[in-house]
């Protein structure tokens, strides 16, 4: 660099030629390497050359560099989406024996029962879905897709209710339809969005130190604030919803709950750009089901479990690789 520009540095005083090699030198170590970088799209790689981008950028380094205003997008989004995802979840619930016993005309244990086993699948399908947070799409990714296709689901449902009498038998066909799907979606968002909000805190993420005193005032409140924006979508379930669905009408309050999830998916892309993203490394239950099945292989033989201690070397040795030794 220095031979390619001999005038600017020949006819420069001591000082501006000390400040221009500093210069250089700084130019030529690179940027230091950012954490943001690496786990979240706040610093994007290939900025886009509009007028809207130029704005969008601005808009993300002020608040890159200010730490709190970063975690107040952040967890204000989060809180919203819990907010309207127990709102949607609970405004389908607590109107679903009144829909199973008057258009459905089912018995009031069918009803239950159905109810039951549609419950115990949305609190099922959240081990799936943990394991492609930790594994395979990482926690982001995974809670926008599950949000899409609890919205899917729950329009299906809402849709359903506005068929006539004519087509009665493709009514119950989309409410079914919709009922599994929305056990995939809700069971997306449950293992996700709490780990991303812990994401936002931890002390590894941050560059400075100003920035990892800022993440740890706010961490200590933000699951207790996540839990009341929990509680406040389900009474406002149990109370509007429920009230619309059982005296005005069933369509108009499954038709507020979906577009609740519309809210939802919106507040995640108002934040999207701010938060920390860890990548996919592995999930825990592959080492579950092995253990798992490194003991029932050692059952079916009649072989005993070899001592603590020896288990401890075993696994030390090779964490990676967990099976009988």
């Amino acid at each position: 660099i220095m031979s390619h520009s001999p005038p600017l540095i020949a006819h420069a005083s001591s000082q501006d030629k000390k400040t221009t090699i500093t210069a250089v030198s700084e130019l030529l170590k690179g940027p230091a390497p950012s954490t943001y970088d690496t786990f979240s799209s706040v610093v994007q790689k290939q900025r886009r050359r509009s007028w809207m981008g130029k704005i969008m950028r601005k808009k993300e380094d002020k608040y890159m560099l200010d730490e709190g205003k970063r975690l107040k997008v952040c967890i204000s989004a989060l809180m919203q989406m819990r907010f309207h995802d127990q709102l949607a979840y609970s405004g389908l619930l607590t109107s679903m024996t009144l829909y199973m016993r008057t258009t459905l005309e089912m018995s009031a244990s069918s009803a239950a029962m159905v109810i039951s086993i549609w419950t115990g699948l949305c609190y099922l399908t959240p081990l799936m879905s943990a394991y492609l947070a930790d594994a395979r799409w990482g926690r982001a990714k995974t809670l926008i897709v599950s949000q899409y296709v609890f919205f899917v689901g729950m329009f299906c449902i809402a849709m359903s209710t506005y068929f006539g009498t004519a087509y009665v038998e493709a009514a119950h066909s989309l409410f079914w339809l919709g009922m599994l799907v929305v056990s995939v979606g809700f069971g997306g968002f449950k293992p996700t969005l709490s780990p991303l909000g812990a994401d936002q805190f931890n002390a590894k993420f941050k560059r400075t130190e100003e920035q990892k005193q800022i993440a740890k005032e706010k961490r200590s409140s933000f699951f207790g604030w996540l839990y009341w924006a929990n509680q406040l979508g389900g009474i406002i379930a149990a109370s509007v919803i429920a009230y619309i669905c059982q005296n005005i009408n069933i369509s108009i309050g499954w038709s507020l709950s979906s577009i609740a999830l519309l809210f939802a998916i919106s507040s995640f892309y108002s934040a999207k750009n701010y938060f920390i993203c860890v990548p996919p490394e592995k999930s825990i239950l592959i080492d579950v089901l092995r253990v798992l099945y490194a003991s029932c292989k050692l059952r079916c033989k009649g072989q005993k479990a070899p001592p603590l201690h020896q288990q401890q070397q075993h696994y030390t040795a090779s964490p990676n690789k967990i099976s009988h030794p």
